[in-house]
């Protein structure tokens, strides 16, 4: 089972980052990072995926649509890792920018 926290994509934004930043950014990438079989079960279970994936809004207008009348469903199916992906990205640069400001503000 692969790491879906990290792509090659992620890995070049931490280039940037001094050592302690990196560090500071993988455990909290380990900590808040979504996983793609996490996904689906949400999403088998309850229809939930986008609750997982920090899209509540997108959520409910699933549930309403019911699916998309299961069209939006099927196609959820087939593209969950690249909306894990695309969440855990988001997630990164939010860390990212989180551990610029702290070592910033360090005293």
């Amino acid at each position: 089972e692969g790491d879906d926290r990290m792509t090659i994509s992620n890995i070049y934004l931490l280039q940037g980052l001094r050592e302690e930043q990196k560090k500071y950014v993988m455990a909290q990438m380990e900590r808040k990072g979504k996983d793609t079989a996490m996904a689906y079960a949400f999403f088998l279970l309850l229809g939930a995926h986008y609750f997982y994936l920090k899209e509540p809004l997108k959520n409910i207008l699933y549930w309403i649509t019911m699916g998309g009348l299961g069209i939006w469903g099927i196609i959820d199916l087939f593209r969950m890792k690249s909306l894990v992906e695309n969440t855990n990205m988001k997630i990164l640069q939010e860390l990212i920018v989180e551990s610029k400001f702290i070592a910033n503000n360090k005293p």
